[in-house]
């Protein structure tokens, strides 16, 4: 029943009848799918998902919500999604292997040369892994057998929706292996990018969409600083056809993050954009602290010489925090890393956009300090009252 012959509900033959697998006491998780994925020739495990069972055999386990006064059915029915075009294998890990992937419904090794880290973010995200934690050229026995050039820009949806050289040879026996972090508890998904998209939870190896009631910027900051993606600069709730989602637990005592785990249906969910390359760090609220910058996948502090309004308006409107109201220099223990002078010009749309000199010193220690007064900074007024109690 799923738009293709790896993805869809799970069924299985008793007799000559085929009947849907049901999970009454939540066994499934993702290794349990994966193994169905290989099984049937369909790659590695994407997502699990479980629906609520509207037959549930006669035998199904109930329990009674005295609060409710009502009696629930525990049963769902299992769906997978599997990538039937790109693999990890070899390895333990789901999320970690020998690259391969499948045409003409052969399985093939990749070839390691030219195999780079736009690649390596395609695959991640298609397997729903995390970001890329490396990758090398490795021999194996065999020649790889896909020996064509990918050539991904990093945003495409999967591996072979990538361009590609028309290259058919390849260092002899050097087959790519790779391997990508954890997906952990969040993503953001079918955006601009790894830092943009629909926000998705994952509770017990399923991943589902989130609607959010209060518009509460503080649970965004905390997804942007999980998946090492800056600061928020945007939400937005969007209507959608009805969905199952991961709904807000009221008497949960947990963090915010962790209080979505409530099995709802919703026709809207909520999308996210966080600044990649810019944050202000450890201020007061989310348009306010130390700024910093992501270079080569490292946060470094931004010295203090040289920064001027021009600069401050670019990264407040970068970050959807309105006009600068402050900036100083101040001492930290560690030194900016950071030493380059900006040159912005007041209306670039990001500050690594700026031209910038080729300064390497900096007065010791001193870092910027910002403050920026916007929507963003309001909106947390408004809502710091409700989340201090979750956080």
């Amino acid at each position: 029943g799923g738009p293709s012959p790896c993805s869809g509900r799970l069924e299985q033959q008793h007799q000559s009848d085929w009947e849907p697998v049901r999970d009454q006491n939540w066994d499934w998780n993702l290794t349990a799918a994966d193994q169905v994925c290989r099984r049937i020739s369909c790659g590695s495990v994407v997502s699990l998902r479980r629906t609520l069972d509207q037959e549930p055999p006669t035998d199904v386990v109930t329990k009674y919500d005295f609060r409710a006064e009502v009696t629930l059915v525990s049963s769902f029915r299992v769906e997978i999604t599997c990538s039937d075009s790109v693999r990890l294998e070899n390895e333990t890990h789901l999320c970690s292997g020998r690259l391969q992937v499948k045409w003409n419904q052969v399985w093939s090794s990749v070839c390691s040369d030219g195999f780079d880290l736009q690649d390596a973010e395609v695959v991640c995200r298609e397997l729903g892994c995390g970001s890329p934690s490396g990758f090398e050229g490795k021999l194996y026995g065999e020649a790889p057998e896909w020996n064509t050039e990918f050539l991904c820009g990093g945003h495409e949806s999967g591996l072979l929706h990538c361009d590609h050289s028309d290259r058919d040879t390849c260092s002899p026996g050097t087959t790519i292996t790779l391997t990508c972090s954890d997906p952990g508890r969040v993503r953001l998904v079918e955006g601009s990018g790894r830092c943009d998209g629909t926000l998705e939870l994952r509770n017990w190896g399923e991943w589902r969409p989130v609607d959010e009631p209060y518009g509460d910027l503080r649970w965004a900051s905390m997804v942007c600083d999980e998946l090492d993606c800056g600061s928020p600069v945007s939400t937005r709730r969007r209507e959608t056809s009805s969905v199952d989602t991961w709904g807000f637990e009221f008497d949960c005592l947990a963090s915010l993050i962790n209080c979505f785990t409530k099995h709802e249906t919703s026709s809207s969910i909520i999308e996210l954009t966080c600044s990649d390359s810019v944050r202000l760090e450890n201020g007061t609220h989310l348009c306010s602290g130390r700024l910093q910058v992501k270079w080569n996948q490292v946060w470094s502090s931004v010295c203090s010489d040289g920064f001027d309004l021009q600069d401050a308006e670019v990264v407040c409107r970068e970050l959807g925090c309105g006009s600068p109201s402050g900036f100083e220099g101040e001492l930290y223990g560690e030194a900016p890393e950071w030493s380059t002078e900006f040159l912005c010009g007041g209306h670039e749309s990001g500050l690594l956009h700026c031209d910038h000199s080729d300064r390497d010193t900096c007065s010791p220690g001193t870092t910027i300090t910002l403050t920026c007064s916007g929507k963003a900074a309001a909106l947390i007024s408004v809502f710091s009252s409700f989340s201090s109690h979750f956080l």
